[in-house]
């Protein structure tokens, strides 16, 4: 039996949590619905959690399962697939007038990153969500994908080598002295977005492009609202 409270495991690992899953599915109905039942499973499971395992590990374990419950329809791409598809996107987009320019360019871009993680398979996604966002510890997200130390060490660096390669002179936040024809680079600089996230960087790590955008976009914790 176990005396954690669920209201502890929302304003714990929500927040995280949320972040995670709306980056490893891109359809925000399929996010959503796998958050809904990655939590439904937590509140029927909770009350017999006996710590065989920490509870930051058991909760990632059951949000994985989630996760790849409702990515099933969601692939990977080839690096010149992702080109491909980047490079036929690089056209004017005008921001709509109902929204507040500078929350729209960062959600834009938010969107865009995540994007860039489709270059990876669901399994390296999630270990480098985990090491990104959350500073999951390399043994702890062994555990939850089922894989020894060094193939998840393995596989998060090949991760930040593709994802780095392919982001290099296509985003202006990740290198801003990059050869970038990205449709939002007239408004991320109209908004001065790249000195937002520099100075983040320094806070968060240089590379640490996804934890810097987490940093400067509103807070999103979908578990709030099913307590």
């Amino acid at each position: 039996m176990t005396s954690i409270a669920p209201e502890y495991i929302v304003a714990e690992y929500g927040s995280l949590v949320t972040g995670i899953v709306y980056r490893m599915i891109s359809n925000p109905s399929r996010a959503e619905d796998a958050l809904q039942d990655a939590w439904l499973e937590i509140l029927k499971s909770l009350p017999s959690f006996e710590a065989r395992s920490s509870i930051s590990t058991w909760i990632y374990t059951i949000v994985y399962r989630s996760v790849i419950h409702h990515v099933k329809k969601e692939r990977a791409y080839s690096l010149r697939e992702m080109a491909v598809s980047f490079d036929k996107m690089q056209h004017h987009v005008a921001c709509p007038v109902d929204l507040e320019k500078e929350l729209w360019v960062r959600e834009s871009c938010d969107r865009c990153m995540t994007g860039f993680l489709y270059c990876l398979d669901t399994d390296s996604k999630l270990a480098f969500l985990l090491r990104e966002l959350g500073d999951v510890p390399y043994n702890e997200i062994a555990d939850v994908l089922g894989k020894n130390v060094t193939s998840v060490r393995q596989m998060i660096s090949r991760g930040k080598k593709k994802l780095s390669a392919f982001m290099e002179n296509r985003c202006i936040l990740f290198n801003p002295e990059g050869d970038c024809s990205c449709r939002m680079k007239e408004h991320v600089i109209d908004v001065d977005l790249p000195a937002v996230v520099d100075k983040m960087k320094r806070i968060v790590g240089k590379v640490r492009i996804f934890k810097t955008m987490n940093q400067v976009l509103p807070p999103k914790n979908a578990w709030e609202k099913l307590l």
